[in-house]
């Protein structure tokens, strides 16, 4: 039995979460080391390689790398906000409990997926 991998053709997926009453659908694309390397050329970029807190930095970093688009967030005149890291940054520190139910669903998404294949790798 061989362990199985995707082809490089995983979809991204669209996961929702509220923030303060409202509906926000995030659209994520699927991890994988560029995001990891990503993840570590910001940390490297802003001193925070040897900080105690780089390592949830860098899992911070490689969620939000992740996110290719969103729906429900807009900027003060009311025009849909461009999902630009400038943004998704901003965003995320305005509002750090929605990264954490946006990784908490990952998460959960991941183990499932995890439960699956080991699933299909037993029958």
């Amino acid at each position: 039995m061989a362990l199985k991998i995707d082809d490089g053709t995983v979809a991204d997926r669209d996961i929702e979460i509220e923030v303060l009453d409202q509906k926000i659908i995030f659209t994520v694309g699927p991890d994988d080391l560029s995001h990891v390397l990503s993840a570590y050329d910001w940390l490297r970029k802003n001193n925070l390689l040897d900080s105690d807190l780089g390592v949830i930095m860098a899992r911070n970093y490689n969620i939000v790398s992740r996110v290719k688009a969103w729906q429900g967030i807009e900027l003060k005149d009311g025009s849909p906000a461009p999902c630009n890291e400038e943004l998704k940054l901003r965003f995320f520190g305005k509002f750090p409990d929605a990264l954490h139910k946006l990784q908490t669903k990952i998460d959960e998404e991941f183990e499932n997926e995890i439960k699956n294949l080991e699933t299909s790798q037993d029958g």
